[in-house]
C-alpha cells in the first residue's frame, strides 16, 4: 500500500503491483491466485476489506499465548 487512498481501490491489483521489498521479489502465482479466492470467497469490495482481513487471519494464525499460558501460577 502506497497511500491511504489505496483503500478505496475495488478490485485487486494486478500481479505486477505485488512487490516483498523484504526479499526483494514479486509475488508468485499461487499466492496471487489466493489473494483473489479469499476476495472473491469471503466478497471482499474494497482493498480495505482485503487488508483487514489480511490482518485479522494473521492475528489469529500468529497468536501469541497470553500470560496465563506462559507462566504457571501458584
Amino acid at each position: 500500500m502506497t497511500g491511504r487512498d489505496k483503500f478505496a481501490e475495488t478490485k485487486l491489483p494486478p500481479i505486477e503491483m505485488f512487490h516483498n521489498t523484504l526479499k526483494e521479489e514479486k509475488l508468485d502465482d499461487e499466492d496471487y491466485r489466493r489473494a483473489q479466492e479469499i476476495w472473491s470467497k469471503f466478497n471482499i469490495e474494497n482493498m480495505q476489506q482485503y487488508h483487514d482481513h489480511y490482518l485479522i487471519r494473521c492475528a489469529i494464525a500468529c497468536r501469541v499465548p497470553t500470560s496465563s499460558k506462559i507462566f504457571e501460577f501458584r
